[in-house]
């Protein structure tokens, strides 16, 4: 089984512990599964999490390569989870996140979210594009109710909804040892956690330094409690850290109370992190999972939530009267502080059965997975086939005269070659419709002996064209670019097959047409061939083409249809029609074939 984990932002230490927790019960329930990782800061992770397969998410996929390597990731998976988290809401840009998610729609994998929040939504474009695309997601695990309500709200079917859990809490199952809840009842050391929120907000930033200020002076003042500011993000140069945060906020204390606060800068994995926390007697923090963490160990710990999780959550284990909104006052903050200092033992008493019931609800989302891969049934004729097995089965469906091939050879025919190099040529029976050409064939598999024609094997996806090539009239490429990693840089190459005055034929599937709108908007993925690659839109393509080096000289829709496309046997006997593309092919035109003449300066950036 191949997992594939998007979404992760594993430099944050809170969101290292859901990763590793997601990992680690998966890897307990399928043992022999492989798991890929997508995340920000690609480089950066792979410094602090060597141990990991790792690769960019989409959205951060900046280079060609980068996003070759994330599309395979993709088409390699059994499943795509979208990692444990908190980031689908408009406090945060969610369009490339959701774009992501369409990336596993398209291919026909199995979409499931794990124990996320989601929400809030206050934007239009962004209520609609969550309806838009997760009413097609195979289930989405959230870890409170007031997700739930978010995503009603904008219109997701509640029948794909599920509540979990935090999926840290798993680690109570993880790593038991580590909870080692402290029998002495003086309160001597408190960790503090503080956070820049919202970000950007310069106002609240310093009226959030200004309140934690004067919560470190309540704390200090009168008493030998010492502080410690121990945050989930930070030590990572490069990446958001709270010990600045933390150093401000000391330096506005009296230098004898200063005295009394240490800041603990090191970025720690989730089992140090939770030991750091462990040393504390108490814990008081805007970080939700360093709260949780810090629960983990057996430390009792009060929420500062800037956001509902941090209600949701505490609520969840019984202690909801410990927490309080960030933006509450300075003297609510620290009567809070009060009442949670004084309450330490009795929170103490109760964590180990709340960790239990939130260990057994977290589990729940690995088992929304289970049941999510049992709905799955392989298609027989490719499961466990290699590209090159899947190639070589479908050869055959296209040695015949099927209506894009006889398309294709009527406009080939009416140009006139001398020579024609044939991409993609299956079995070769392009030559048997234009006679009288030169004819050469290439493609990934060579076709069955004797084969009659010039042939040349090539992975266009990992090899050059091979030498020689050159000086043709026509290339022809039908049915083959779907297939192509690099469309521009393949088309490039086409162009430096031809001669001076040459033409391509291309051919590609149209991606946009109604059937497959209509779909995506009932809530299911249409089908594609495993190994189909760019997606391109109509008008996509015809860009793609021209940015390399052509001129589209004339378009035929295959043909114009409402339904579904007819198999290609099917279409073998189907009149031959060139109808020429007009402004209603984009959706109702299937399959359409382009003339493009080569053009003396080509315009490519490869």
């Amino acid at each position: 089984m191949n997992f594939l984990i998007t979404n992760s932002v594993p430099l944050n230490g809170g969101d290292e512990a859901l990763l590793r927790a997601l990992i680690t019960a998966l890897i307990r329930r399928w043992p022999n599964s492989e798991v890929t990782v997508l995340c920000k800061d690609l480089e950066l992770c792979r410094v602090q999490l060597p141990d990991l397969h790792l690769a960019s998410d989409l959205e951060f996929a900046i280079t060609e390569e980068s996003r070759r390597t994330t599309l395979a990731c993709y088409r390699a998976a059994d499943v795509v989870l979208s990692a444990p988290g908190g980031f689908l809401h408009d406090h945060y840009s969610i369009e490339a996140r959701l774009q992501g998610f369409e990336v596993a729609l398209r291919l026909s994998k199995p979409l499931i979210l794990i124990g996320q929040s989601i929400g809030p939504f206050w934007k239009r474009e962004s209520i609609k594009r969550v309806r838009q695309v997760l009413n097609r997601a195979s289930c989405i695990c959230v870890r409170d109710q007031i997700s739930s309500q978010h995503l009603a709200q904008c219109g997701v079917d509640s029948s794909r909804i599920r509540i979990t859990a935090d999926m840290a809490f798993f680690w109570h199952r993880i790593a038991p040892g580590l909870f080692s809840p402290k029998n002495e009842s003086n309160i001597r050391l408190i960790g503090l956690s503080f956070r820049v929120w919202p970000l950007g907000d310069q106002v609240v930033q310093q009226q959030t330094i200004a309140k934690a200020e004067q919560l470190c002076s309540h704390i200090l003042s009168g008493s030998e409690k010492r502080i410690l500011f121990l945050s989930t993000c930070q030590g990572v140069s490069g990446y958001v850290d709270d010990s600045e945060i933390a150093s401000r906020i000391r330096d506005r204390l009296p230098e004898n109370l200063r005295a009394r606060c240490d800041i603990d800068r090191a970025r720690y994995g989730p089992v140090e992190l939770m030991e750091a926390l462990g040393r504390c007697d108490a814990f008081i923090g805007m970080r939700l999972h360093a709260c949780i963490l810090a629960m983990l160990a057996g430390v009792p710990a009060m929420g500062l939530g800037y956001e509902d999780k941090t209600e949701e959550i505490f609520r969840q284990m019984g202690l909801e009267s410990y927490q309080i909104p960030f933006d509450s006052d300075a003297h609510s903050w620290i009567s809070k502080a009060e009442y949670f200092l004084a309450n330490v033992n009795g929170i103490r008493d109760q964590l180990a059965k709340a960790l239990d019931e939130r260990c057994a609800a977290a589990e729940e989302n690995i088992a929304a997975i289970e049941e999510q891969l049992s709905k799955i049934t392989p298609a027989p004729a490719t499961t466990g086939l290699t590209t090159e097995q899947r190639w070589s089965q479908s050869v055959e469906r296209y040695g015949r005269p099927h209506l894009r091939l006889r398309q294709v050879a009527a406009l080939v025919n009416e140009l006139e070659p001398r020579r024609m190099l044939d991409v993609g040529c299956a079995t070769g029976h392009l030559r048997i419709l234009c006679p009288g050409v030169e004819y050469t064939g290439c493609d990934f598999i060579a076709p069955a002996p004797p084969v009659g024609f010039s042939f040349h094997k090539c992975n266009f996806n990992r090899e050059p064209l091979p030498a020689g090539l050159n000086d043709f009239d026509v290339v022809v490429c039908s049915g083959i670019l779907e297939y192509i990693e690099n469309a521009p840089a393949f088309l490039a190459s086409l162009r430096s097959t031809l001669t001076a005055e040459g033409h391509l034929v291309i051919t590609y599937f149209n991606m946009n047409h109604i059937s497959r709108i209509w779909t995506l908007i009932t809530g299911r993925s249409f089908p594609v061939h495993p190994d189909w690659r760019g997606f391109y839109s109509p008008r996509e393509v015809r860009k793609v083409i021209e940015k390399s080096g052509f001129q589209i000289v004339k378009s035929v829709a295959t043909s114009h249809a409402l339904g579904t496309a007819a198999s290609v046997e099917e279409t073998v006997s189907a009149p031959l029609t060139l109808g020429r593309t007009h402004w209603a092919s984009r959706l109702l035109a299937h399959q359409f074939v382009f003339v493009a003449m080569k053009t003396p300066a080509p315009e490519v950036h490869i």
